[in-house]
């Protein structure tokens, strides 16, 4: 790169060349050649070293001026970028030639693929890639939501009461805890694109133990299902904080909420009326093809670690260690106080909400389409978003968990099961749907890079810490006869929630 004798050593690092703003610079075209052949020689090097594969494929750049406007033989034109993208995925080798041409020989079976989609990685995902997480997050939706109203009736009718339901809750959220807390050595350990894989596995073993499920193999299915929605809500805030700019957190988190509000309006009414009516086993098939569609989708995208944007970390400190340094942080704790108060709302009106409504004395499909009512208050993303836009992320979670809180002061004082208490309940989820949408940008806006994936599993916890704990409360409020505690209890954390948040900074 330089023409001094007495350095032999230097070397230059380019981010980005644009044409436009060097065209006036010093001798453009020697220096642009140079780094080309810098460039394409480290590319040379370190994809056949990544390969591992003797046989080097070559490819020629169609734009490059030097080489005319040729094509790959296969009659596929594509930029150099997008063949290394596809070179590092399809296992292929890449030889750098001193001419700067090459000509790209896919095999058949890269051939294939590259005629039925585009070679897509998150390196290459840019508007796109929202999107693309919002229909998975939709597909994995789906795929839970089936049988999310199935799960408690059935304990019911298998157990005989709330409070041996809410033992068995208490159980599976257990062995939940236990995993999620490890799911950053899981990171460390495996790519994420098995971590994801190994979280549909879970799912899948938990609807085929449903179907068979009693006693100790009914505590495991829940515990399993529990722990595929934890993993995969760490993996998919670690692709969203890594790929998706801090500005466009609130727009990609409420397209998220759009498509994962599909899915759960769907999903229960479904199931219970499939339950109910056709086969009891219909919502766990169901729920296992839509995992394994969810997995293949997933493969399909090639989501995985993008070498370019990876943050330099030290060596992951176990579990213990990552959750002293969240908690010791104020504005985590307030973080994950914002999502784990909202999540045991949740918690209790997915695990008593069909059960309330079948002694509120209406039948049982009208469970499944109690619950696909509160999950459409997901719809209402757009608006909240807007919202935000307006008046700010802190003061749209505050006014959302003072909503809920209200609504769970009136269904403490109504008491009993009764119909006029549905109205609260979906009143709740309302405010519960805003939170959703908000609840985590905090955290991923707050979190320092360099601990994203330590501090995400600990944060992740929201989900088995609620679900944990809304079952514990109801069992000790069914043992002392009054159940209204449940509600009055959630509600005094969702104000503690509120007030929380006002110390965040004001502009999230």
């Amino acid at each position: 790169m330089t023409a001094l004798t007495n350095r032999p050593g230097t070397a230059v690092l380019v981010n980005d060349m644009q044409r436009d703003v060097v065209k006036q610079g010093h001798d453009v075209d020697n220096v642009t050649a140079n780094i080309n052949s810098l460039v394409a020689k480290r590319y040379g090097e370190q994809i056949t070293t990544e390969s591992s594969i003797e046989s080097a494929t070559t490819w020629k750049d169609h734009r490059s001026p030097d080489c005319g406007a040729a094509a790959a033989p296969s009659g596929i034109s594509i930029t150099k970028s997008e063949a290394i993208g596809h070179l590092h995925r399809s296992g292929n080798s890449l030889r750098a030639r001193k001419s700067d041409c090459f000509i790209y020989t896919p095999s058949r079976v890269a051939l294939w693929a590259m005629r039925w989609r585009r070679p897509v990685g998150l390196e290459q995902l840019d508007a796109n890639a929202a999107v693309e997480l919002a229909r998975l997050g939709g597909l994995e939706g789906l795929s839970r939501s089936v049988m999310v109203g199935v799960v408690p009736l059935a304990a019911l009718e298998a157990l005989g009461s709330k409070a041996a339901v809410s033992y068995a809750f208490i159980g599976g959220q257990m062995i939940t805890l236990m995993i999620t807390i490890n799911v950053g050595w899981l990171e460390r350990k495996m790519p994420r694109r098995w971590v994801v894989t190994l979280a549909s596995s879970f799912l899948a073993v938990a609807a085929g133990l449903f179907l068979v499920a009693d006693g100790p193999l009914f505590v495991l299915a829940v515990g399993l299902r529990s722990a595929e929605a934890s993993i995969f809500a760490v993996c998919m805030s670690l692709y969203i904080m890594d790929y998706i700019g801090k500005r466009d957190l609130t727009s990609t988190e409420s397209r998220r909420m759009v498509y994962i509000g599909a899915s759960w309006v769907i999903g229960p009414t479904l199931g219970v009326w499939l339950w109910s009516n056709a086969h009891t086993s219909a919502p766990f098939l169901i729920s296992i093809v839509m995992t394994l569609v969810t997995a293949w989708y997933f493969w399909r995208l090639r989501l995985h670690k993008n070498p370019v944007l990876l943050t330099p970390t030290t060596a992951i400190p176990n579990a213990v260690h990552s959750m002293v340094r969240f908690f010791r942080q104020r504005n985590l704790r307030i973080a994950y106080a914002i999502t784990t108060s909202r999540a045991i709302f949740w918690a209790a009106l997915f695990v008593y909400g069909p059960i309330y409504v079948v002694e509120s004395g209406l039948p049982k499909w009208a469970a499944g389409v109690f619950l696909s009512a509160a999950s459409g208050m997901l719809f209402i993303s757009p608006m909240v978003r807007i919202t935000a836009d307006r008046l700010g992320t802190r003061a749209v979670i505050i006014g959302a968990l003072g909503v809920m809180s209200a609504s769970m002061v009136a269904l403490a004082i109504i008491g009993d099961a009764r119909q006029i208490g549905l109205v609260f309940w979906l009143t709740g989820a309302m405010g519960g749907a805003a939170v959703d949408m908000l609840g985590n940008i905090p955290f991923m806006r707050l979190v320092k890079p360099r601990e994203r994936i330590a501090m995400t599993a600990i944060f992740t916890t929201w989900r088995e810490t609620s679900f944990l704990l809304a079952p514990v409360i109801g069992a000790i409020a069914l043992g002392l006869g009054s159940f209204w505690l449940l509600y009055l209890v959630i509600a005094v954390l969702l104000a503690s929630a509120a007030i929380a948040t006002s110390f965040l900074p004001r502009r999230l």
